[in-house]
């Protein structure tokens, strides 16, 4: 379950929040004048989440040695650079939006 709760509840609430984050796999937004500011998530999550982030980096950069390759002797354009990156970012994005959290606010 995703909550969101303010940096003072945070404060004070610490030990608690761990142990949802934790035991429950909780994950808590912490804001500060109603601004988000820094999420506390269970460690597996963050691991995933970084492995993900460094496979969509492989694909991004073998894209590019693929490109590269298929243009032997062709220097490629900024613009050709500019279209795979973003082609590669959207897609890196509609992977983690397919996840779709679930919030709930808790502000204290």
């Amino acid at each position: 379950m995703q909550r969101t709760v303010s940096a003072q509840a945070a404060r004070q609430r610490l030990g608690e929040l761990l142990e949802g984050v934790y035991y429950r796999g909780d994950e808590v937004v912490i804001e500060r004048a109603g601004k988000p500011m820094g999420v506390v998530i269970p460690v597996e999550r963050y691991a995933r989440i970084a492995a993900d982030r460094e496979q969509a980096r492989d694909r991004f950069l073998a894209g590019i040695d693929e490109l590269r390759s298929d243009r032997t002797g062709e220097d490629l354009t900024d613009d050709e650079a500019m279209r795979i990156a973003l082609e590669e970012i959207h897609a890196a994005r509609g992977e983690r939006r397919a996840e779709g959290p679930t919030t709930t606010r808790d502000g204290g």
